[in-house]
């Protein structure tokens, strides 16, 4: 193991708890390591006393919950450093986590690490196990961020939750007050899905988009939903094709993005790459090339996942539009229940 993730043996050992233990988190929990320890050589060089700071705060409150926050803060300030062109990045002790100049513009860049729900009893189902020839395989449906619980009724239509309902509900919330943020300047929320303990197997992978498919059946991505989603929205588990679907979830609120937010940009770190949102209802002065560039680089940014307002701001609010109008168009192309 590379020196600078022994010097903190407790983040080293919480880490390697979500790659050993369990075989399914091993190849994921050891790219987790080497992007880690990648993140801690770029923040020691010339932010020594904010990665102390954030090691002496995992070891005073000795929590899972705890170690997750620290360890997406610092892969956040690692990436940062390393692609963006801040010419100084500060970690102001209120406010945002970091903060610094692009091209003039003052950009505050505020880190979360979500947890999803704490109940087993709201995010896992035991469909009991099998066993064969000296093989046992327990089967086990989880959903951190919540299993369905009531039936809901919105305008006209009638709908009842579904995971990805209570996933889009949970993911819009995040950070809701927005207090860390200067309505004057940009302001990016730096959403970390990365821990191998939470998100097991990748599970947010392809959330970010509008919709995916799979099996013969259509999902709602629910990053994307949380954010352009708007009231009536149907939220899709499983529309399938040619057999029964779950009934859809009908959105009882708007996106984050289609009410009044300080988010410029939300920054999804999620195992497979980089996705970027942005907020159609701001920047109407204009984004500088600096910022514009340091999005685009990282080396895992993934521009076919993005949706930046490249032109501008109206052309990304166009292309929201035209993708909720495609949305509602499924809910009545196949057979519903």
């Amino acid at each position: 193991m590379a020196i600078d993730i022994l010097r903190y043996p407790h983040i080293h050992k919480y880490l390697a708890t979500g790659s050993n233990n369990d075989p399914e988190l091993h190849m994921s929990g050891d790219k987790l390591l080497t992007d880690t320890e990648h993140a801690l050589k770029i923040a020691e060089k010339d932010h020594s006393s904010f990665v102390k700071a954030k090691c002496r705060q995992y070891r005073e409150n000795k929590d899972e919950t705890s170690a997750s926050a620290v360890l997406g803060e610092l892969r956040a300030i690692g990436e940062v450093l390393s692609s963006w062109e801040f010419r100084e990045l500060t970690c102001p002790d209120t406010g945002s986590d970091f903060t610094g100049d692009l091209d003039g513009q003052r950009v505050h860049i505020e880190v979360h690490t979500p947890q999803g729900r704490q109940d087993k009893s709201r995010t896992t189902i035991e469909h009991g196990a099998t066993e064969r020839d000296n093989l046992r395989i327990e089967i086990v449906e989880k959903a951190p961020l919540g299993l369905p619980g009531r039936k809901a009724q919105v305008g006209d239509h009638w709908g009842c939750d579904n995971v990805q309902g209570e996933a889009v509900s949970r993911l819009r919330d995040v950070k809701a007050e927005e207090h860390q943020f200067n309505p004057e300047h940009i302001n990016i929320l730096w959403l970390d899905f990365r821990d191998t303990l939470v998100w097991r197997m990748d599970l947010m992978k392809d959330q970010d988009l509008p919709l995916l498919s799979f099996n013969e059946c259509i999902t709602s991505g629910a990053i994307w939903s949380a954010y352009y989603g708007k009231k009536n929205t149907p939220v899709y588990y499983q529309l399938c094709i040619d057999r029964v679907s779950s009934p859809p979830y009908f959105m009882e609120f708007n996106g984050r993005f289609q009410d009044k937010s300080l988010i410029d940009f939300a920054v999804f770190n999620l195992e497979e790459r980089i996705t970027v949102l942005g907020n159609p209802k701001r920047g109407g002065g204009g984004y500088g090339q600096a910022l514009i560039r340091s999005l685009h680089r990282s080396p895992r940014f993934s521009l076919e996942h993005s949706w930046l307002p490249i032109p501008d701001s109206r052309v990304l609010g166009m292309r929201v539009c035209h993708q909720l109008r495609l949305i509602e168009s499924y809910s009545t192309l196949f057979r519903m229940p």
